[in-house]
């Protein structure tokens, strides 16, 4: 789908495709879809029905057609990505399989939300273990000069961490970034 608003249930440029053993049977095809939340089924307005076959296509067209998309809702084209931050990793995991079964781009976002929510403990625990190993030297002009090294390394660490989550978000760094943020601190 093109685009898609959620208030009037409406959407533009709209394309389903039926495959069967991975192969192409039919496409939908249509200028723009609304859903009725009463019937809650999905009308198809100035559309065009592809069925392929092995002796050649067949195309329906027509102006006006009632669906039965039942595994797809309005919600599937209006999820805030925000939103992922309140779910839990079942339930994230959940979405993601949903993601890949719908082909969505979003798919690499939620992605890296359930990478980041596992480095970060990783993360956690390498940071309090250099803290921990600066704090315990003492050295005669006072703790002011570890506290600065602690807090230096920190800044670093979450400037490092940020730019990386940006470039992931951006598709940069998609597939490495969770594992870059601590290469990154590290070196």
């Amino acid at each position: 789908m093109g685009n898609f608003n959620p208030i009037s249930q409406r959407g533009q440029n709209f394309t389903i495709e039926k495959i069967d053993s991975g192969k192409l049977v039919s496409k939908l095809s249509a200028a723009s879809v609304t859903y009725d939340t009463t019937k809650r089924k999905w009308t198809a307005f100035n559309y065009v029905i592809r069925n392929i076959k092995r002796n050649g296509d067949i195309l329906i067209k027509g102006k006006q057609i009632d669906t039965t998309l039942n595994k797809i809702q309005p919600d599937d084209f209006s999820r805030d990505p925000s939103f992922v931050g309140t779910m839990t990793s079942r339930e994230l995991d959940n979405y993601i399989k949903l993601l890949k079964l719908q082909g969505s781009d979003e798919l690499k976002l939620f992605l890296i939300e359930k990478y980041r929510r596992f480095a970060n403990p990783f993360a956690v625990f390498i940071l309090t273990l250099i803290g921990v190993s600066l704090s315990s030297r003492k050295i005669r002009g006072g703790i002011g000069m570890n506290i600065g090294i602690g807090l230096g390394l920190s800044f670093s660490y979450i400037l490092f961490y940020n730019s990386l989550h940006s470039s992931a978000l951006r598709a940069i760094l998609a597939r490495c970034w969770q594992c870059g943020s601590q290469i990154s601190f590290i070196l």
